[in-house]
């Protein structure tokens, strides 16, 4: 009987799915040589693919876990998602935010994962280890909006390993990605984060983030069994520290230590006399750049065009003049 029930949650109440054949084939036969070591053997793959298409649509589901692919140049959502992206999208524009990375593959699992979770079955829990550009990069802003509405509880630990910038341990060592193997393989170079989110199913007035940044050692496998010791600490919120997001800091899952007055400070769009720009941006590759001045063979070009604009002179806001400099 007990093998029997095995067989049935196996069947029932796990479910996985990979779209790339690899290791997908390797999945299937793991969990098909420990069936079998049980005596109670898969069935045909049949019944398997005709079920996967129920499970998809229909199932309720309480536990998803994943490590999603990140790509930020995915392209824009195809018409078979039918704008499975768009809640994410809409209202960024208010932000200020014209240009995004909403379209990331991992995005399109985050989305996935709120629908079924916290729209269809109502409760559950979901875990990612992804790409920590969510956590509070300006680009996912609705994101997080939507996610606070949805869950209950954050829980996120910051693995760190950010070799996109080159990101260091505090003793000054190269932080190395969360995945890397000692002899085997260096990792990946996007620095990524574990995050838990959880949805009671009851009614919540604000959802509580907790926020983890103690896992820093320099080396992938120190950290890794840091983050596997925690696990047996008595109160484990006490590694974590709250953050508290809000529309002053873009709902931002990252705790900050600002001091008081701050908000009350400028911004540099106000400062400015003009609206911030990206600064020189030649769209005409080498048109407005030389090596030397003796190269500057297209000087005159650009010294007529600007003859034919009117003249300007910076004059500073009177507000931004010091009464003792008039």
């Amino acid at each position: 009987m007990a093998q029997l029930s095995i067989k049935e949650a196996a069947q029932k109440r796990v479910f996985g799915f990979e779209i790339m054949p690899a290791p997908f084939i390797v999945a299937h036969l793991q969990m098909g040589l420990l069936l079998q070591n049980l005596a109670v053997p898969l069935d045909d793959s049949k019944s398997e693919r005709a079920g996967a298409g129920k499970v998809k649509q229909e199932k309720p589901i309480l536990v998803i876990l994943g490590n999603p692919p990140y790509n930020g140049f995915a392209g824009v959502s195809p018409e078979e998602e039918q704008g499975l992206l768009n809640p994410y999208k809409e209202g960024l524009k208010e932000w200020g935010i014209t240009k995004n990375c909403i379209d990331d593959l991992y995005v399109r699992f985050f989305r996935i994962a709120e629908r079924r979770i916290a729209e269809k079955t109502g409760k559950g829990v979901v875990s990612f280890i992804s790409n920590h550009s969510w956590i509070s990069d300006p680009s996912y802003v609705v994101l997080r909006e939507h996610l606070l509405r949805s869950f209950d509880q954050f829980w996120i630990e910051n693995l760190h390993g950010n070799r996109k910038i080159s990101e260091y341990a505090p003793d000054g060592r190269t932080s190395e990605t969360v995945f890397a193997m000692t002899g085997f393989s260096p990792g990946i170079q996007q620095g990524v984060a574990t995050s838990l989110w959880v949805k009671t199913g009851a009614k919540h007035k604000r959802a509580k983030v907790l926020f983890r940044d103690d896992l820093k050692s320099a080396k992938a496998s120190e950290r890794r069994a840091h983050l596997l010791q925690s696990l047996g600490a008595k109160n484990l919120d006490k590694l974590y520290a709250v953050a508290k997001p809000s529309r002053q800091n873009r709902f931002s899952f990252r705790p900050e230590n600002v001091a008081s007055g701050y908000s009350d400070w400028p911004r540099i769009s106000q400062l400015s006399a003009w609206p911030p720009g990206l600064g020189l941006n030649d769209r005409s590759k080498t048109t407005a750049m030389a090596s030397s001045a003796a190269s500057c063979t297209r000087l005159p070009l650009l010294t007529k065009r600007a003859e034919t604009r009117p003249p300007q002179t910076f004059q500073p806001p009177p507000a931004l003049i010091s009464p003792d400099l008039e």
